[in-house]
């Protein structure tokens, strides 16, 4: 009888999926549920959801260089990257979810990851996504997306996930190194997401995935870094640093919008549209009134 095989973790299939990646000469950066633990630590995130952010222009390579791979590092099962067939039905609003998870008790279908131009199943718990930089990292430098290993020194934005400065680097030890983001890059990302997808209820939910993402970064050491531009201050916001001037308007007798901890949020992606650095495409949308923030 033969032996029963180990089922591989996300983290290693990651690992594979990154090298097969690399070898290909394919720029990438590992995004998702699996890479949170590099910045949160332990934790009770769904793991299985592998994201990889792929240069448009790349994703059908990314995807032959993968389906062409005879075997994970980690397995010694049967090929196991063949890619699922369903394509993305939603080509005109490419930020819309795709697949979708069950959320127990409450009725509701909740996104887990973005759209992805192409997908893998690796088993029943596990699988890869290949998500178009365009739609995910869309103002993330072109020089940090080229090919190869980055030098953490030399990239002010991607690092390696082996890196001793990430705040939990020990989920990599002893695995292929992969592309990810620094940990203010990665708050970043988080909240140019946010902003694109918030108050968008009827179009998406993904602006709830990013939340939650953000919500766990809130604490532990990734909370003390500090982000570039105004990012540090719609952070500050989010993470309760001027809950003073919420108190103090209510002792005012201030109208003063419920969703506060998101003000900086919204300040933040309406000055990035007017600088031109956000989607222009994206239609108005009704913002908070937050003048009286002037007077506090």
């Amino acid at each position: 009888m033969s032996a029963e095989l180990k089922r591989p973790t996300d983290v290693e299939v990651a690992a594979d999926a990154g090298q097969i990646l690399q070898k290909a000469q394919i720029p990438n950066i590992l995004m998702g549920w699996t890479v949170m633990r590099l910045y949160t630590g332990p934790c009770n995130f769904r793991l299985g959801d592998i994201t990889f952010v792929i240069p448009d222009a790349l994703l059908d390579a990314a995807r032959d260089a993968l389906s062409d791979a005879a075997r994970g590092v980690h397995t010694e099962d049967e090929k196991y990257w063949t890619p699922c067939l369903t394509t993305r039905k939603t080509p005109q609003k490419p930020w819309l979810p795709q697949t979708q998870k069950y959320m127990p008790g409450s009725g509701d279908k909740l996104s887990r990851h973005p759209n992805p131009a192409h997908h893998f199943h690796i088993n029943y718990y596990i699988a890869v996504y290949l998500v178009p930089q365009s739609e995910n990292l869309w103002w993330l430098p072109e020089t940090s997306m080229q090919p190869g290993l980055p030098d953490p020194n030399l990239n002010p934005y991607v690092t390696l996930s082996t890196d001793s400065s990430l705040p939990f680097p020990d989920h990599w030890r002893d695995l292929f190194p992969l592309r990810v983001l620094k940990t203010g890059t990665f708050i970043e990302a988080i909240l140019h997401l946010w902003m694109r997808d918030n108050r968008r209820q009827h179009e998406t939910d993904l602006w709830m995935f990013w939340d939650g993402l953000a919500g766990s970064l809130q604490h532990g050491p990734a909370s003390q870094v500090h982000l570039r531009d105004g990012f540090q201050r719609a952070w500050d916001f989010c993470r309760g640093e001027f809950d003073h001037l919420y108190q103090k308007a209510i002792k005012r007798g201030i109208d003063v919008d419920c969703h506060f901890h998101l003000i900086g949020l919204i300040q933040l992606r309406e000055q990035l549209r007017k600088d031109g650095r956000f989607p222009l495409e994206l239609k108005e949308v009704g913002l908070p009134d937050t003048r009286w923030l002037d007077g506090l």
